[in-house]
């Protein structure tokens, strides 16, 4: 009886369980389906506005990484369905093994009653017995005896029943998963084509590749000495926090920040990050590494720029080539805002999470740098960079 209790258990447990995994994973793959649509739409828009063909190659590279990634998240769910109906189906075995066993036994035990019946050991077991109580506890004996095999027998069908419909429906659901599969592995065939494409179209520039790469060198210098700015701007604000006296407001927003992990919206509605945070490859440039400190968000030009969360506006500069930056204050933490071609905002105002600061850069390869720091105790490196991405909602 306690092996029986023990599988109703786990079977009980074992959907939950199941059906939570399923549900993130599914999480997932709707994000991703929204990361390509909205590279999709900025696909069209640049095309149709002969942007750079490198802008070009990152979205389309960005979408080729998204459909992985669903691809993945859908071979993960189909070996999770797998070993499930594996897992319920030697579970079936195994109650059907006792079933039948407890059928036989059941079926022995009315043959065997019926028998004693005929020939009167059933009157002469309760005969048997020493007095009166002994006489009740034999007949119910008898029918407890009886009712345990039923009840039992009940029960292990009504658990086979539920486990077989549990392997249909997740037959079915894996037959689901085997289309979608089969329908993203097509997409991500035309999306490895058009990025072919876009590589052929670079090799026929091979005779610009020269000063393509000088260009790309200067502005890397001018993006160094960008970041060096910001790095200046957010080390100063650092040191001043760690001279003054915090104020309770401040530690709340820090505490509000924080609880915000994972949840915060892009800074552009509709933006994708074409370029990641950390050491890397340039994303169209063999040989070439860049050491990006936030992500860059590829949008429509001229999209309107917002706070990712409330704050305080601690500065707003002009970069030579990268027209504005907008720095705001979080608590402890700091986004930075580059490329706006606009700004709607000044220093020392406060804002509202979504509140409109500027608008990015008019020009069709037009990027909006985002990042964000956190104040640190020590004194040397009073601010540190982190993964946006870690941050935002998708």
């Amino acid at each position: 009886m306690k092996k029986l209790l023990f599988i109703i258990f786990c079977l009980l447990m074992t959907p939950s369980l199941y059906s939570q995994t399923i549900e993130s994973l599914n999480e997932e793959i709707r994000r991703a389906e929204e990361e390509i649509e909205a590279t999709n739409r900025l696909l069209k828009s640049t095309t149709s506005k002969t942007a750079s063909s490198e802008k070009q190659l990152k979205l389309v590279r960005n979408n080729i990484s998204q459909r992985k990634s669903i691809i993945n998240n859908l071979n993960r769910q189909s070996s999770k369905i797998n070993k499930n109906v594996k897992n319920k189906s030697q579970s079936i075995t195994s109650l059907e093994k006792e079933l039948s066993g407890l059928k036989d036994e059941y079926a022995e035990m009315l043959y065997t009653t019926y028998k004693h019946y005929k020939l009167n050991d059933y009157i002469t077991f309760l005969f048997a017995a020493k007095d009166f109580n002994d006489v009740f506890r034999r007949i119910y004996y008898v029918k407890q005896y009886t009712q345990m095999r039923e009840i039992k027998a009940a029960e292990i069908d009504s658990v086979t029943v539920k486990l077989n419909s549990d392997i249909d429906s997740l037959n079915v659901e894996k037959q689901k998963l085997d289309k979608l599969k089969t329908q993203r592995n097509k997409e991500l065939k035309s999306l490895s084509a058009d990025e072919a494409k876009k590589k052929k179209i670079v090799a026929e520039l091979k005779s610009t590749e020269k000063r393509l790469n000088n260009k790309i060198r200067q502005e890397q210098k001018k993006i160094e000495e960008l970041y060096r700015s910001i790095e200046r701007l957010v080390a100063n604000e650092a040191r001043k926090g760690q001279k003054s006296a915090r104020s309770a407001e401040f530690y709340a927003l820090t505490g509000r920040f924080d609880q915000n992990k994972g949840k915060l919206p892009y800074p552009i509605e509709g933006g994708v990050i074409v370029d990641r945070y950390g050491l890397h490859e340039h994303p169209t440039q063999k040989g070439l590494t860049i050491d990006n400190t936030g992500v860059n968000i590829a949008a429509e030009p001229g999209s309107k720029v917002r706070a990712v969360f409330e704050g305080e506006v601690v500065h707003v500069i002009h970069n030579k080539g990268f027209n504005y930056t907008v720095l705001i204050r979080h608590g402890k933490y700091l986004t930075t805002y580059t490329n706006l071609q606009t700004i709607n905002v000044k220093q020392g105002e406060k804002v509202s999470g979504g509140t409109i600061i500027g608008t990015l850069n008019t020009e069709n390869d037009a990027e909006l740098h985002f990042e964000l720091w956190m104040e640190t105790p020590e004194k040397s490196t009073p601010a540190t960079t982190l993964n946006p991405s870690l941050w935002f909602r998708r």
